[in-house]
């Protein structure tokens, strides 16, 4: 474990710092920040699971680890570093806004990358401790939030997600691993007859072979591949169209330009607006932008918008950082540095009008 540790710090110190303001991209005005949560014990077991007992994972199932508090709190110390002439060290909430799904692994998450983005105004304020929880973390309860944990009813939704898990394209991919599920539901106990069903399985191998555990000796055949492959292709299936996108991650999508368009048109205080929030919430909204490779996110995986303002106008920048890497987002028909209107144009499409209305009726738009 203590392996583990290092190798989180070394991986966030090896991506080196970007400064700033960089005089080719103009002033930076805003940025937006979406980071998945750190690392945390598996959701839950499945019935066979040989590390089922809770001994296993003393801070529960679903929450976050203390490498996971060590992986955000490096994060926050990356973004002071990548930001140090732009957001003072002084925090203000003038300054920044904090924003995470009402689970717990995101708003510990929210709490720790704040510990390493004002590590320097904490300690010279004297915080000891976990007193640095001082600083807000806003939330909305699961059943009313269409943004970070997409728990709001939307039965348009819903109808179209059915009707493409039971769609030709995925029943073919269902039936190639028929004798593959049904080897995993005898060893698992769980019931695994199609791809979704898998996403569950390996999402608790994954964690624990991450946390060393040895796995069952059957596990070798199934883990990682061909299980992970599944996963992936499962994990696309929830904003795979043009109409799941504009219900699944166009809400998000469109709260984050608004807030661009509101510092853009002098409405907002802010500097920096923070989501903290899951893993699909960044591969929607990649897909939102057509730039998702298929890959699940991994811990601390975070989505970058910067707003920049040149002689010209105004430009938006988005980047997408790992453990290991970070790299600017080529968005499909525009360049690294997009103007905002030639973006807002791009992803029109999938930024729905009145999302409650169209999660009621009709799922076809133009």
């Amino acid at each position: 474990m203590k392996f583990i540790y290092i190798l989180t710090i070394l991986n966030f110190l090896h991506v080196q710092p970007v400064a700033a303001s960089c005089r080719e991209h103009g002033e930076l005005h805003f940025v937006v920040v979406v980071f998945r949560h750190g690392d945390r014990a598996p959701i839950k077991p499945y019935p066979k699971d040989p590390f089922h007992s809770d001994s296993c994972w003393p801070n529960g199932w679903g929450q976050l680890t203390n490498l996971g508090k060590l992986q955000q709190f490096e994060l926050g110390k990356w973004l002071r570093n990548r930001y140090c002439k732009f957001l003072p060290l002084d925090y203000s909430p003038h300054d920044i806004y904090v924003m995470a799904s009402d689970v717990d692994r995101t708003l510990v998450s929210a709490y720790s990358n704040l510990a390493g983005l004002y590590e320097e105004w904490l300690k010279e304020n004297k915080v000891r401790d976990l007193e640095w929880i001082a600083i807000p973390v806003h939330t909305i309860p699961q059943h009313l939030d269409s943004l970070l944990v997409f728990k709001k009813p939307c039965p348009a939704y819903d109808r179209l997600l059915k009707n493409l898990v039971s769609s030709e394209e995925v029943e073919i991919v269902n039936e190639y691993y028929e004798d593959l599920f049904r080897a995993l539901s005898e060893h698992s106990g769980m019931k695994i007859t199609n791809v979704v069903d898998s996403l569950q399985l390996y999402g608790t191998l994954h964690v624990e072979s991450l946390h060393g555990f040895q796995l069952p000796s059957w596990t070798k055949k199934y883990f990682p591949e061909p299980l992970k492959e599944i996963a992936e292709f499962a994990s696309k299936l929830s904003a795979q169209t043009t109409q799941l996108k504009r219900l699944r991650c166009g809400p998000l999508l469109k709260d984050i330009l608004k807030h661009i368009d509101d510092k853009k048109d002098c409405l907002l205080k802010q500097k920096m607006w923070i989501y903290s929030a899951h893993d699909s919430t960044i591969s929607n909204l990649l897909q939102c932008m057509n730039v998702y490779d298929g890959a699940i996110p991994p811990y601390t995986a975070t989505l970058i918008f910067e707003l920049y303002r040149k002689s010209a106008g105004w430009w938006l920048m988005v980047s997408y950082k790992t453990p290991t890497t970070i790299q600017v987002l080529r968005i499909p028909q525009c360049e690294r540095l997009c103007p905002l209107e030639s973006f807002k144009k791009l992803v029109k499409p999938v930024i729905p009008g009145d999302w409650d209305e169209e999660c009621r009726n009709s799922t076809e738009w133009k």
